[in-house]
């Protein structure tokens, strides 16, 4: 017979984590021997527990975070946009002026799929850019409306940001962290059960639930997997750049 293969949930985000353990426990109740024993009970207490202390943090509300973000993210295409057309611009003069501007900001590329701390930190390097070049170049290639409103976005996203956070910083020191721990060590526990189980005590049904978990191991494994290699993606288009020639 075997055995349920080990995955971490430290590897997991907080909602992940629930989600992927509400799932084990719901498939528990298959097998009575697991689901009415100490490990089987303490798994499914802990993740009430978790559950609960995640309610808490729910209670802070981030939605206005995220669309600050997308207005900072729509602004930055839009930005882009309106350069990449003015290079194939008829008129010398402003086709020129696009590609003095373009020239300044595109090493930066377009930060918008990156996590906030890196996203950020790109696009205040490129408002300082943007914000030293000249006026006048600015004003004939109507930039200087994309300018003001990349900044005033950027500052409304960075102050709800603040925000954000301070409320969470309300929130008691740990206990998301400590609850998910425990959660993880009942997880742990639960491994070393059924697979002692497995051994001295082997069945059909035991042996099916086993095969259960560890498909939806696998898949998570692989889930886990697929987003590293979209973060890894996401980095390396930051660093892209787009020329059009006049």
């Amino acid at each position: 017979m075997g055995t349920v293969k080990s995955i971490a949930l430290t590897n997991f985000r907080n909602e992940e984590a629930l989600g992927f353990c509400q799932e084990i426990a719901s498939r528990l109740a298959d097998v009575k021997a697991i689901a009415e024993s100490d490990a089987g009970k303490a798994f499914s207490e802990q993740i009430l527990a978790y559950s609960g202390e995640l309610d808490v943090l729910r209670e802070v509300s981030y939605q206005k975070v995220n669309d600050a973000d997308d207005a900072v993210d729509a602004t930055i295409i839009g930005l882009r946009a309106h350069l990449q057309a003015l290079l194939a611009y008829p008129r010398d003069d402003i086709r020129e002026a696009a590609r003095t501007i373009w020239n300044g900001i595109e090493p930066y590329g377009s930060p918008v799929r990156l996590p906030y701390n890196e996203e950020y930190a790109i696009v205040c390097r490129m408002l300082d850019t943007l914000e030293a070049m000249d006026a006048g170049l600015l004003s004939c290639t109507l930039m200087d409306a994309w300018v003001e409103a990349l900044r005033k976005r950027y500052d409304a996203f960075m102050a709800l940001r603040k925000d954000f956070h301070n409320e969470r910083a309300e929130q008691p020191l740990g206990r998301v962290k400590a609850t998910r721990q425990t959660l993880a060590d009942s997880w742990k526990n639960l491994i070393t059960y059924i697979n002692g189980l497995a051994i001295i005590q082997p069945s059909a049904e035991l042996n099916a639930l086993v095969d259960v978990l560890n498909a939806i191991i696998q898949a998570k494994k692989t889930s886990l997997k697929l987003r590293k290699s979209a973060k890894k993606s996401a980095a390396e288009a930051a660093t892209e750049t787009i020329d059009i020639e006049p």
